[in-house]
C-alpha cells in the first residue's frame, strides 16, 4: 500500500509541474511568428524577413541548428523563400519539439524503474 501511495504522489507532483511550467516570452513570440507566417502574403513575408530568414533554428539553449543537413547547397546560409515557408515552419517545429528527446527518454526510463 505504501508503494502505491508514493507512486500516486509522484504522478500528482509531475502533473502539477507540467501545468505550472510556462514558456518563456521569447518562445511564445517565436511560436506566434511561425503561426503568422502561414497566412502572410508574399509582400508581407518579404517586408518582414527580407533576405535574413535562413534554413536554421535557434534551440532553447541558444545553439543554432541547420534544418536541412546533408543537402548539396549550404542550407545554413541559403535563405528561405516565400514558397518554402510552410516547409520551414514544419522543420523548425520538428527541431524544437525533438530537442529534449534524450532527456525525456531518460526521465521516462527513471520513472519506469521507480514505478
Amino acid at each position: 500500500m505504501l508503494l502505491h501511495d508514493c507512486k500516486t504522489l509522484w504522478i500528482v507532483q509531475i502533473q502539477w509541474l507540467i501545468e505550472v511550467i510556462e514558456m518563456p516570452l521569447d518562445c511564445v513570440l517565436k511560436v506566434k511568428l511561425l503561426e503568422s507566417m502561414k497566412t502572410m502574403d508574399e509582400d508581407a513575408f518579404k517586408a518582414f524577413f527580407g533576405e535574413e530568414l535562413m534554413w536554421t533554428a535557434t534551440l532553447s539553449n541558444g545553439s543554432i541548428v541547420n534544418l536541412k543537413p546533408g543537402h548539396d547547397d549550404d542550407s545554413s546560409t541559403s535563405r528561405v523563400h516565400f514558397a518554402d515557408r510552410l516547409n520551414y515552419i514544419s522543420l523548425v517545429k520538428q527541431a524544437r519539439m525533438n530537442e529534449s528527446q534524450q532527456q525525456v527518454c531518460r526521465l521516462h526510463s527513471a520513472l519506469s524503474d521507480f514505478v
